[in-house]
C-alpha cells in the first residue's frame, strides 16, 4: 500500500515537473517572440535615425548653400549700388561740364567770353578756378576745379558746390565731420524738394543756408533758376547719418559776394 502511494506521489510530482517544463518553455517562446520584436524595433529605428541624420546633414547643406547665395546676392546688389553711384557721379560731371559749355556759348553770343572768375586755384591743376568751384567743406583750404573734382581725396569729405564767386576764410573748416550709411548709394527719407522724387539715388545736393532743403542731381543743374542763387550747396555722394542739427539747421553761414 505504501508503495503504491509513494508511486503515485512520483507520478504526480513528474507530471507538475514536466507542466512547469512546458510553461517555463512557452515563456521562453514568448521572450524569444518579444526580443525578435525589439530587434525589429530597433532596427527599425536605427534606419530613422540614419536618414533623420542624412536630412540634418541635407538641411546643414542646404542651409549654407542658402547663405551663401544671400551673400552672393548681397554682393551682387552693392555691386549694382556702386555702379549706380558711379553713373550719377559721372552723369553729375558731364551736366557739370555741360552748364559751363552752355554758360560760355552763352557769354560768347552776348559778347562775354570768360567765365566767372574765383578768388582761388584749384589744388590739382593749379589753375585759377572758372566757372563752378568746389570748395572741401572739411579742408581749411582745398579746392578744385570742375575738371579736377573726380581726383583723389578723402572720401569722408564733402564739396560745396560754388558758382559765385563768394569770400570765404581759408583759415576756418566750414563743416564738422559727417557720420556715414555703411555701403550703397541711396539717400533714404530723403526727398527732393524739387520734383518729389524719394528716395534720392546717387547725389544728393543739401542747401547750407536752409533748414531744409534737398534736391535730386537732375534738378540741381537748372538750381539757379529755382532757389536763391547766393545759397550754397553740399554735394554728398553718400547717405549720412540725421545727426542732430543735421537736417534742421543751417549748416553754413551766408558768405558776401566776391567783388570783382
Amino acid at each position: 500500500m505504501d508503495n503504491l502511494r509513494r508511486e503515485e506521489c512520483k507520478k504526480n510530482e513528474r507530471i507538475k515537473s514536466e507542466e512547469i517544463i512546458r510553461d517555463l518553455k512557452s515563456k521562453l517562446y514568448n521572450c524569444e517572440l518579444e526580443l525578435d520584436g525589439v530587434k525589429s524595433l530597433n532596427e527599425s529605428l536605427t534606419k530613422k535615425v540614419t536618414l533623420m541624420t542624412n536630412n540634418e546633414i541635407e538641411i546643414t547643406h542646404l542651409k549654407a548653400e542658402n547663405s551663401r547665395l544671400r551673400d552672393e546676392c548681397v554682393k551682387s546688389y552693392q555691386e549694382k549700388e556702386d555702379c549706380m553711384s558711379l553713373n550719377y557721379t559721372l552723369s553729375e560731371q558731364i551736366k557739370d561740364l555741360q552748364e559751363e559749355v552752355n554758360a560760355l556759348k552763352m557769354r560768347r553770343n552776348t559778347g562775354f567770353e570768360e567765365l566767372v572768375k574765383h578768388p582761388c586755384t584749384c589744388d590739382s591743376c593749379n589753375t585759377t578756378i572758372t566757372g563752378i568751384r568746389y570748395k572741401c567743406g572739411h579742408c581749411a583750404d582745398f579746392d578744385l576745379c570742375s575738371l579736377c573734382i573726380g581726383t583723389y581725396h578723402d572720401y569722408n569729405h564733402v564739396f560745396l558746390k560754388i558758382r559765385h564767386p563768394v569770400h570765404i576764410d581759408s583759415r576756418v573748416v566750414l563743416l564738422s565731420p559727417f557720420r556715414y550709411y555703411p555701403g550703397g548709394s541711396v539717400h533714404n527719407r530723403i526727398y527732393c524738394d524739387i520734383c518729389g522724387k524719394s528716395p534720392i539715388y546717387g547725389i544728393r545736393y543739401k542747401c547750407g543756408n536752409c533748414r531744409d532743403f534737398d534736391v535730386c542731381g537732375k534738378c540741381e543743374v537748372n538750381i539757379s533758376k529755382l532757389h536763391d542763387e547766393s545759397h550754397i550747396f553740399i554735394k554728398l555722394n553718400r547717405p549720412v547719418y540725421p545727426d542732430v542739427g543735421f537736417e534742421n539747421t543751417p549748416l553754413l553761414p551766408n558768405f558776401i559776394p566776391e567783388l570783382n
